[in-house]
């Protein structure tokens, strides 16, 4: 084999282990990408969650006495439930 075929299959090779190596680390990093996306989204729903506990925990413990309000309390409950938030106990309403 001439030193100018031989070079040639060197160049070719080179190039060819780099595209893979560029694929591999492409997808790496594509893949701690998506990774974070999840978390941030996991987090942004636990603090999401944690507000509409906080509005369905009062709508709870102070039923709302108009159309809306309880319109919006089963709203909130709804949502509440859908978001996949943990199931608490809810508080007993007040007596007062």
């Amino acid at each position: 084999m001439s030193q100018k075929r031989y070079a040639i299959i060197v160049v070719f090779l080179s190039v060819i282990a780099l595209l893979a190596v560029n694929v591999a680390y492409t997808n790496w990093v594509n893949d701690k990408a998506i990774e974070r996306t999840r978390q941030s989204q996991e987090m942004q729903i636990q603090h999401f969650c944690e507000v509409v506990g906080t509005l369905n925990n009062t709508y709870h413990q102070f039923p709302p006495t108009t159309v809306t309000g309880r319109e919006l309390a089963a709203e909130m409950s709804t949502l509440y439930n859908s978001l996949g938030c943990p199931k608490v106990a809810s508080p007993a309403p007040s007596r007062s």
